[in-house]
């Protein structure tokens, strides 16, 4: 089953659909991204950092600056892939993504289908570029970006700091067709 602007696959009574956030959905994804960061070490935000940002999320999507893909397994929302587009005209041609996916929703294809999702939008749009940044400790990030196409343009090292540790995150990008 397929709709327009929507990714929808159904697999062994396990439901994944991908698509635009709604307006109404703002504050839900607000609580997911959250969410994810207090289960994370691999997330920039740490859990209590991020600020609600509703009004400006909703600019930022009118503006044409930014993509927000909802991912839901069963319908409940189980993920997110945002990408920001720099709004300089020198570099208007590139986005700059960001992703979180719950742990119990990790590793089930979650991923891979807001990057397939993401891809479309973005040639749709007439996107030259993707680019992100990565901790190395998320390896199983790494390797789907990767599989993605991404390349690896640079090691950004001791850039994080978790748990009293340093540790690098990567410079990844991917040119599209």
């Amino acid at each position: 089953m397929r709709r327009r602007g929507e990714v929808v696959v159904d697999t062994m009574n396990t439901s994944l659909e991908v698509r635009k956030i709604r307006d109404a959905e703002v504050a839900a994804f607000e609580a997911l991204r959250m969410q994810i960061d207090g289960e994370s070490d691999v997330m920039a935000a740490s859990t209590g950092e991020r600020k609600p940002q509703a009004e400006r999320i909703l600019r930022d999507i009118a503006d044409e600056r930014l993509i927000v893909l909802l991912a839901f397994v069963n319908g409940k929302m189980a993920g997110y892939l945002g990408a920001q587009r720099h709004h300089f005209k020198k570099i208007r041609h590139t986005l700059y993504l960001f992703m979180g996916v719950l742990r119990e929703y990790q590793k089930i294809g979650v991923g891979t289908a807001l990057l397939n999702a993401l891809e479309k939008e973005a040639c749709a749009l007439g996107m030259h570029r993707l680019e992100l940044n990565v901790f190395a400790a998320n390896e199983v990030a790494a390797k789907l970006y990767h599989r993605f196409g991404f390349v690896h343009e640079g090691t950004e090292r001791d850039s994080v700091l978790v748990n009293g540790v340093y540790g690098d995150s990567f410079i990844m990008g991917k040119i599209l067709n």
